[in-house]
C-alpha cells in the first residue's frame, strides 16, 4: 500500500497523537512536531537526567517507589502544606481522582475535554470546574473569578509562578506540561483541606507514580526552568523580545495580567527561532 492510499487516524478527544499517525503513514514518529501538546520549550534535558539516574541508582526500577521525599521537595518549591499534596500519575489522574471524589461539577464550555470525561454528573450552576489559562482560548482568568477546581497545568508557562494560590479550592498541575516530558506521567492535586487530600489518596492505586518520575522530580522543581528559577518558564514580557513587543501593539485580548494570547505565542515563537530545530 502506497503512502497515498493510507488513511490516517481521526483526531482523539484529548490530542497527543503523533505517533498513531506517524505509524499509519509508515513513518518515524521523530519526525512530527506535536501541535496539539502544548509544553515548555526551555523544559530540562529530562532525558539526561533519567538516564544518570538510571546509571547511578538502579534501585528505582528494582524497589517499589515512596513519594515521600518527592512530595516534600515539590510542597517547597509549591510553597504549600504537604499535607495537602497529593501527587499523581499525570496531570490527567489528578482530574479524573478530584473528579471522582466531587461528584458533580459545571462545565462551562469551551473547556479542556476531560473534566466532561471524567465528572459523574454534570449539573449547571454546580461546583465549577475551570483551567486557568483556558484550555484552548489560552486567557489567564480574570483576578476573584472562583471555582471549586482549579486547572492550573499551563498556569507556569503563562505567568511564570506556579499557582495563583486561589484558597478554598482544588488546584491541579502538570508537571508533564513543565518539564515536556509527557511520557514520564508526573501531576498533583493540592486540596483545599488535609482531609480532602487524604480521601483523595485513599482513591488513589498504590504507587500510583513511578520510582524515576519520583527521582526526578526534586531536580527538575529546584532548576532554572521551574518558576521562580533564573529563567522563568514561558513569562510574557514584552519588552524582553522585539518580536513580542511587536505584538503587544497589535494585541486586543489583555488577561489578568496584562499579557495577552498574542503575547504568549509570540513568547512561544520567539523561544523556538533563538533554540532552533
Amino acid at each position: 500500500m502506497s503512502r497515498a492510499d493510507r488513511r490516517v487516524p481521526p483526531a482523539g478527544a484529548h490530542g497527543g497523537d503523533a505517533v498513531d499517525v506517524a505509524r499509519s503513514l509508515g513513518l518515524d514518529p521523530a519526525r512530527f512536531l506535536e501541535l496539539s501538546a502544548s509544553t515548555n520549550p526551555f523544559a530540562p534535558d529530562v532525558a539526561s537526567l533519567l538516564a544518570r539516574l538510571l546509571s547511578n541508582r538502579p534501585e528505582l526500577v528494582t524497589r517499589y517507589p515512596d513519594d515521600g521525599e518527592a512530595c516534600g521537595h515539590l510542597a517547597a518549591a509549591l510553597g504549600a502544606d504537604p499535607s495537602l499534596l497529593v501527587l499523581t500519575n499525570g496531570g490527567a489522574e489528578a482530574i479524573a481522582l478530584v473528579a471522582s471524589l466531587e461528584d458533580v461539577g459545571d462545565v462551562v464550555e469551551p473547556e479542556f475535554s476531560l473534566y466532561r470525561r471524567h465528572l459523574p454528573r454534570l449539573e449547571a450552576g454546580g461546583p465549577r470546574w475551570r483551567s486557568n489559562p483556558s484550555n484552548p482560548l489560552g486567557r489567564l482568568a480574570p483576578l476573584g473569578v472562583p471555582a471549586r477546581v482549579w486547572d492550573e497545568a499551563f498556569y507556569p508557562l503563562a505567568s511564570g509562578r506556579w499557582s495563583r494560590c486561589d484558597a478554598g479550592c482544588w488546584r491541579l498541575g502538570s508537571l508533564t506540561k513543565l518539564w515536556a516530558c509527557p511520557g514520564l506521567r508526573l501531576g498533583y492535586a493540592l486540596a483545599p483541606d488535609p482531609g480532602s487530600a487524604e480521601r483523595l489518596r485513599r482513591r488513589q492505586p498504590q504507587w500510583s507514580v513511578n520510582g524515576l518520575a519520583l527521582a526526578a522530580l526534586p531536580t527538575c522543581s529546584n532548576g532554572p526552568i521551574s518558576p521562580g528559577g533564573r529563567r522563568r518558564s514561558g513569562r510574557c514580557a514584552p519588552s524582553s523580545s522585539p518580536r513580542c513587543a511587536r505584538s503587544a501593539s497589535r494585541s486586543t485580548t489583555p488577561t489578568s495580567t496584562g499579557c495577552s494570547c498574542t503575547e504568549h505565542l509570540a513568547v512561544v515563537l520567539d523561544a523556538f527561532a533563538r533554540v532552533g530545530p
